[in-house]
């Protein structure tokens, strides 16, 4: 077995404006907790997977494509992930719902990026292959932000792999919205997953460490923030980055394991929710600004439904007993009831879709009237979940 891992920085050169927010409108230059692109190539016999993870909101399945033809120049046939850590504060990598739009000065720099990046990997035999991970309920930092809802489903996860007794790797794994500082900050940033990163590669400077987002549809720091600020985001990722820490001591680590690869692609239906009388009095001051700034975007979702995926790519990594699902939804974290303990959800990846709440889903927030796939489509996501062939 083969093991590669690089970075590289995809900061703007140039004033551009962050996507995340309808509110984001200006240009902005200054950075504050650097935006990076992360890689790591596992080649297992005949058997390659190349993850790649972006400090972004989300890709789209055109920008997932052009990634795709880049490296297989490079690198040949291998099963490709694109995942972003879903930031509101980096330029936009795609076109989505209608409701934003890719920079396409920032699409060609980031794809120059990855394109030196991936040239550039640090590549290493391995001999004995073996993975450890540990996860727990961790509400520090997220929480479910719809009011009155189970934070029982926001898990943190360190998943590490070995060489013999020498660990190379750490996959972090974290479901909640990096949305900590405010709306209109002037500056681009990873939120708290650079925070988070950084305690871990200060203590390990030798293993390299990434950060997978979970189903995060539901959960976000709006119960745990005491302010929307950089120092607030420098506050829940040191809280995040010492779980992670405590996680990465007591992985269970198996024996030797392989790699597998599996994908394809689900057709889908869209429904774009009709506007109605919806009863407030549960909910709070913000989670009713939100619901009417929803209604107004969905009558622009309307006149853009020509922009709507057709299809969803549904990507399964399994490293010995793990699995990763990677599947282009902002999911309710309510999906990892379908999931065995040895299954991950990382959202946000090969492309971007939209919310998608639980099947049979009767309640109304913001997320549920931006959710637009139909139920026969939740339940095809169900049924991937809890594939275990």
């Amino acid at each position: 077995m083969k093991i590669g891992t690089n970075q590289i920085c995809i900061n703007p050169t140039r004033p551009m404006v962050p996507v995340g927010f309808m509110t984001q409108v200006r240009n902005v230059s200054q950075v504050r907790g650097d935006l990076i692109a992360r890689m790591v190539l596992i080649e297992d016999g005949q058997v390659h997977w190349l993850s790649i993870t972006l400090d972004n909101l989300g890709v789209s399945q055109a920008f997932f494509h052009k990634v795709e033809e880049k490296m297989k120049t490079i690198i040949g046939e291998c099963e490709l992930t694109v995942s972003c850590t879903h930031t509101h504060f980096a330029p936009s990598l795609a076109n989505a719902m209608g409701l934003f739009e890719e920079n396409p000065a920032y699409v060609d720099f980031v794809l120059e990026r990855l394109v030196h990046c991936l040239r550039n990997l640090k590549m290493i035999d391995v001999f004995n292959p073996r993975i450890g991970y540990k996860s727990e309920r961790f509400t520090e930092v997220g929480r479910n932000r719809i009011s009155g809802k189970s934070d029982d489903d926001v898990i943190a996860t360190v998943v590490s792999l070995f060489d013999g007794d020498k660990r190379l790797i750490n996959f972090l794994h974290y479901n909640c919205h990096p949305t900590i500082s405010a709306e209109d900050a002037a500056y681009f940033s990873a939120d708290y997953v650079s925070i988070a990163i950084e305690q871990l590669t200060a203590k390990y400077p030798n293993e390299f460490t990434l950060f997978f987002q979970g189903a995060a549809g539901d959960v976000s720091t709006r119960f745990t923030r005491q302010q929307k600020s950089y120092n607030e985001t420098i506050r829940l990722g040191r809280l995040l980055g010492m779980k992670f820490l405590d996680l990465r001591e007591h992985v269970e680590v198996t024996e030797a394991f392989t790699l597998k690869t599996r994908s394809r692609t689900v057709d889908l239906h869209h429904e774009i929710k009709k506007i109605e009388d919806v009863d407030t009095s549960a909910m709070s001051e913000k989670e009713i600004r939100e619901l009417e700034a929803g209604k107004k975007m969905i009558q622009v979702m309307h006149t853009k439904q020509n922009q709507f995926a057709s299809q969803a790519p549904f990507t399964d990594i399994k490293i010995g007993p793990l699995r990763f699902c990677f599947l282009p939804f902002e999911l309710f974290s309510g999906y990892l009831r379908f999931c065995n303990p040895f299954t991950l959800i990382v959202g946000y990846s090969q492309g971007y879709v939209c919310y998608v709440t639980l099947p049979d889903n009767t309640e109304v927030s913001y997320e549920s009237l931006m959710e637009t796939i139909t139920e026969p489509d939740k339940q095809r996501i169900v049924s991937f979940l809890e594939d275990q062939t």
